[in-house]
């Protein structure tokens, strides 16, 4: 359309300078090919937050693992005065030990919206008769799966699919795992480390025919996993590029969350935001949390404590 600007000058005792100083504004906002309004109330936000590794423990390496309770449950207040679609933790939400889950399950389930886990390693540093025992104890039928919110797709990733921590060390799948691990490890990779692990064959395909899904239907993908896949440092995936690609091969696909790197990071590639968290349980009382909101052209990260808060940006495809 074309901007009427001739009439309401006629209509108006302002002189053609003062006029078009006044109208400057509209006519940038209105009569540029492409722009628009942006968008001040989003559709829909959720809370996420990533290893609060509580155990009955000493500190250690600037990680206050008792500590961990008290900024959970402020976490958790924090996520109920908002109205969130649902709530996701990333992973290692215990140290070690099984009887630890007692403690901080009881903390999350004080949550009025849904709720959702990732598997992170530190699920699994309990006893090797308790391993099998873990998806049941916080409630997962599938240690992998995905939901819908309002045209969204969410999939929930388990890294530690082929890992040696996770399986009796009797087994052939910790053989397979070991010797997996060592090959990496001989070609002097950074992220050949034993509390790191990879997704396998079944879980990929399982991967694949989700975004492919998520694509035919219009919807938007955001990913979780407790081990990130870029960039590459000494906690991503040992199939990180592997993921990757896949990933990267599907334009439905916007974002990819984690934590593991307890520093945190932050980098954009081929279009797709990869954010790691910063880890709860680190320092003596700084909290670390987020509330992502979900507008149609960005993610808003609400940063809290040492979190920081960022504005990730969708391309356009």
């Amino acid at each position: 359309q074309k901007c009427q600007f001739n009439f309401m000058i006629k209509q108006m005792s302002l002189s053609k300078t003062n006029l078009f100083l006044l109208l400057l504004p509209l006519l940038l906002s209105s009569c540029i090919p492409g722009s628009y309004k942006k968008s001040t109330n989003p559709e829909f936000s959720f809370g996420v937050l990533t290893d609060v590794q509580y155990c009955d423990c000493e500190p250690r390496n600037d990680r206050y693992y008792r500590n961990a309770l008290a900024k959970f449950e402020e976490c958790v207040r924090e996520f109920n005065s908002n109205d969130l679609a649902f709530v996701i933790q990333l992973g290692d939400i215990i140290e070690k030990d099984f009887a630890s889950f007692d403690r901080v399950l009881p903390i999350y389930e004080q949550l009025v919206m849904p709720k959702y886990h990732v598997l992170g390693n530190h699920e699994f540093s309990v006893s090797q008769e308790k391993k099998s025992a873990v998806l049941d104890k916080i409630g997962l039928e599938n240690p992998y799966y995905d939901m819908s919110v309002k045209g969204w797709r969410f999939v929930m990733l388990d890294g530690n699919d082929i890992s040696t921590y996770r399986v009796p060390k009797n087994s052939e799948a910790y053989r397979s795992a070991k010797a997996r691990f060592e090959e990496l490890q001989d070609r002097g990779l950074p992220n050949a480390q034993k509390f790191n692990g990879a997704l396998g064959d079944q879980q990929m395909n399982w991967l694949r025919n989700t975004l492919n899904q998520a694509c035919t239907a219009g919807e938007k993908v955001i990913l979780f996993c407790h081990h990130p896949v870029f960039p590459r440092n000494t906690n991503t995936l040992w199939n990180d590029t592997e993921v990757m690609n896949l990933i990267e091969s599907h334009d439905c696909v916007v974002a990819y969350i984690n934590g593991h790197y307890h520093p945190g990071n932050y980098q954009k590639k081929n279009g797709i935001h990869y954010l790691t968290l910063q880890g709860m349980v680190d320092t003596v009382d700084k909290n670390a949390y987020a509330i992502i909101e979900v507008y149609p052209d960005r993610l808003e990260v609400v940063g809290y404590g040492r979190e920081p808060s960022r504005t990730l940006y969708f391309p356009n495809k």
